[in-house]
């Protein structure tokens, strides 16, 4: 997907499935995993031994089931974050992560468009129209905007461990 004026793109991003991660993708999945500014409204950093059982433990799923689907975010042939879809309850969760660095910049909305549109045309997706979901800290603005500029609702909001979060849902 691009962005851009007129036929000449100001940005082009790509998603690489799991299906061709390597040894660069388990570093920086552990690398964005441990960065407490990406965790920050997420949860905890994880430790090293934690993110490399997490990731191993990603990749088993994602081979095995059409209900996980994570992709790696390239941006100009560096690795900047990565987007999730996950079915549970006959909704699709989706989540996306990116690099403190590349915040701000409209990759995360460009990141969950592709995501959408090739989870719309998945075999999992089309068997039954499912409910897409995403929720975020209510004090998350860039994500809570993402999510109302990308067409989702903000259909509930509930605190938590004194934390709260936003459910927003696309049919």
């Amino acid at each position: 997907m691009s962005i851009g004026t007129g036929t000449a793109p100001l940005l082009t991003m790509s998603l690489v499935s799991l299906s061709n991660i390597n040894t660069k993708h388990q570093q920086f999945y552990q690398q964005l995993y441990q960065n407490p500014q990406v965790m920050q409204h997420i949860g905890s950093p994880l430790t090293d031994a934690a993110a490399e059982r997490s990731f191993k433990l990603l990749l088993s799923r994602s081979r095995l089931s059409a209900e996980l689907i994570t992709q790696m975010i390239i941006f100009k042939s560096r690795v900047i974050g990565l987007t999730q879809a996950k079915l549970k309850d006959n909704c699709w969760f989706l989540g996306i992560m990116l690099l403190p660095e590349y915040h701000g910049q409209g990759l995360a909305g460009i990141a969950h468009e592709k995501m959408i549109t090739q989870l719309e045309q998945s075999i999992a997706y089309l068997k039954n129209r499912h409910i897409m979901v995403a929720e975020c800290r209510a004090n998350n603005r860039a994500a809570n905007r993402l999510y109302c500029h990308l067409g989702f609702k903000l259909t509930d909001t509930k605190t938590e461990n004194n934390k709260t979060t936003n459910r927003w849902e696309k049919i």
